[in-house]
């Protein structure tokens, strides 16, 4: 897995425009070879799934540039880690109302526990690989100095009652 880190921000995979353009390319063969053959079916189907496709990436690349959405940001005063398999998206918290990050549980399945100042949290259990995992956990503590603890892995009849650690300092 490509990843690029950036000093706010740290990309898991970034958009590969030469992959995007040959894919558009080839979506732009099959409407044109559809449209020869069944010209119907191409203008009511195929046309609008490559304009959305087409769309989707451009709006993608214009929000996030060429390294794609990120990871894990810190930038604008705002901690964001990306939630990318689940349809609530990214969580983000403002620095100023974050307390600690808690980072447990194995290398290939971390949960990243946010404690806001009040002594509340939101756990974050982002779908990524243990290399990424890795790379977050060494992101945040450079990126959030003192403010971040790793934990480590959980016995398993802690992980069953889905005990976590302590919120507290």
């Amino acid at each position: 897995m490509k990843m690029i880190e950036t000093p706010t921000s740290l990309h898991a995979q970034p958009i590969d425009v030469q992959l995007e353009l040959i894919g558009f390319g080839i979506a732009l063969a099959a409407l044109l070879t559809m449209a020869v053959y069944r010209p119907q079916f191409a203008l009511i189907i195929l046309f609008p799934l490559i304009l959305s496709f087409a769309w989707r990436r451009y709006r993608d690349y214009k929000r996030y540039g060429a390294n794609g959405k990120p990871a894990v940001s810190v930038s604008n005063q705002t901690l964001y880690i990306d939630r990318p398999n689940d349809s609530r998206g990214g969580v983000a918290i403002p620095l100023e109302q974050l307390s600690h990050v808690i980072v447990y549980g194995s290398r290939a399945r971390r949960i990243y526990r946010l404690v806001n100042v009040g002594g509340t949290f939101e756990e974050v259990k982002p779908d990524w690989n243990e290399t990424l995992h890795g790379k977050v956990s060494d992101f945040l503590v450079r990126a959030l100095p003192g403010k971040v603890s790793i934990e480590e892995p959980q016995t398993l009849m802690a992980s069953i009652r889905a005990d976590g650690p302590e919120t507290e300092v």
